[in-house]
């Protein structure tokens, strides 16, 4: 019998959901609405809060290693998982006939090895804090020294984020600040799960979306694409935080709870609503008035938490079985194989969509559970 999940482990799945709302409002949103009405009015405000996504679903990454608290870090496993995401993201990549970069899963990967690091430290809460406020200085404190440096030495925009480089969504700094952001609430939980900690979260918001919006005013522009904006920066970890707390009281309420959605669901979000915008798309091609968007991307968006849900459980059936594992791997390599054909012979939507079904057979490998796990539940079995 599965146990019920504590309060802490609840918000952060609520958590997970509303990130991947957020997703699928941007995404949909830059696909389905002609350029102005994606960046302007109430369209394009919710497409923009939905570009907050990635830094929610980081910091996520982050707290979800932090409540782990293991004693010793199973690199081994970790180096599986950041493994499986690379050849993700590179799925994700081939999808747009992009042969190498950094995405949404590279980065996944990348948080899950910073987070590991610090945790691995004699102090890892100093360490985490040490590392983020280095992210912060390294992109901020001289950013145009830094990017005349970037011009001869180019490894250094990725690095430092001071200038785009390209096919490179997420460099290190300050992307880095949201995992290790969150790893520190996780470490910190269960004593920030207070009124006092929650007022004090509150206050952080509007202290840091109001200087967003101070800075707006004054001609700073908030962008994330390429190297991000300190204007951004506050947005972001303004935002974050009211998600937070909206999570936490999504807890209370059982209707609320099919926001719901564990590691595996929530990989799975990405390949589910890539495909469903894709063949949207190629259905009824863009761009659609607002009048049309709004009630299918809300549509789209309920209906791809339980879709999520539903296959991340039938991929767990199928990976919990002991003789899984070679016929998993088998199914990534088919998978490389055809996605990098698919990619390069086929029509676009072929490519997304293969590539989507791809990245749900990486899925199935997270999905597995370690040995000794799938050796004690066979041996219950029998």
């Amino acid at each position: 019998m599965s146990q019920e999940p504590s309060t802490r482990s609840l918000q952060l799945d609520v958590f997970r959901g509303c990130a991947a709302l957020l997703m699928v409002l941007n995404h949909a949103g830059f696909s389905w609405l002609a350029p102005e009405d994606g960046t302007s009015g109430g369209t394009g405000a919710i497409v923009f809060a939905g570009s907050a996504a990635p830094a929610l679903f980081f910091f996520a990454t982050g707290v979800g290693m932090g409540l782990a608290r293991k004693v010793t870090a199973d690199w081994l496993a970790l180096l599986r998982k950041v493994v499986l995401l690379l050849i993700a993201d590179a799925f994700l990549n081939w999808a747009v006939h992009r042969w190498l970069g950094l995405d949404f899963f590279g980065f996944c990967a990348i948080s899950m090895v910073a987070v590991a690091l610090v945790d691995a430290a004699s102090r890892p809460r100093v360490a985490a804090t040490v590392a983020l406020a280095g992210v912060l200085l390294l992109r901020y404190a001289d950013a145009a020294q830094l990017e005349r440096l970037v011009v001869d030495q180019p490894w250094l925009g990725f690095v430092t984020g001071v200038a785009g480089v390209e096919d490179v969504s997420y460099p290190l700094c300050p992307w880095l600040v949201f995992p290790l952001a969150g790893y520190l609430l996780g470490r910190a939980s269960p004593r920030l799960d207070s009124a006092a900690a929650y007022a004090a979260m509150a206050a952080w918001a509007a202290l840091a979306l109001g200087g967003s919006l101070v800075m707006t005013r004054h001609g700073a522009v908030v962008h994330r694409w390429g190297s991000v904006s300190f204007a951004y920066l506050l947005f972001a970890v303004g935002f974050l935080p009211l998600v937070w707390l909206a999570a936490r009281a999504a807890c209370g309420v059982a209707a609320l709870r099919f926001l719901r959605l564990r590691g595996p669901a929530s990989l799975l979000v990405v390949p589910i609503h890539y495909a469903a915008i894709e063949l949207a798309a190629a259905w009824a091609p863009p761009p659609w008035s607002p009048t049309i968007w709004l009630p299918a991307v809300c549509a789209l968006a309920l209906a791809t938490l339980p879709a999520a849900r539903w296959l991340a459980a039938r991929l767990r059936n199928v990976a919990e079985r002991p003789a899984a594992g070679p016929t998993l791997l088998a199914a990534v390599a088919v998978s490389v194989v055809c996605c990098a054909l698919a990619s390069a012979f086929a029509s676009p939507l072929a490519g997304w969509l293969v590539a989507c079904l791809s990245q749900v057979a990486i899925a199935a490998n997270l999905a597995r559970p370690p040995r000794s796990v799938i050796r004690s539940t066979a041996h219950r079995t029998l």
